[in-house]
């Protein structure tokens, strides 16, 4: 996932779970890091940005 697409509140992947993104690092940081929430357990991760993965979209109507 491009860095620069990423938004507070998106979900993502991170080691095959989905978190919600809540803060990042600025950029111009060497290692940045984002903060990512587990909405199941309140739990808060911090963790390298080069690490996230988009999350799979879901599909919308099929136009049928």
């Amino acid at each position: 996932m491009g860095t620069a697409a990423m938004e507070l509140g998106d979900t993502v992947m991170y080691q095959g779970r989905a978190l919600v993104l809540r803060g990042l690092d600025p950029m111009s940081v060497a290692n940045a890091c984002a903060q990512l929430e587990d909405t199941e357990t309140g739990e808060l991760y911090l963790v390298p940005l080069a690490e996230l993965e988009q999350a799979p979209r879901p599909v919308s109507g099929s136009g049928t």
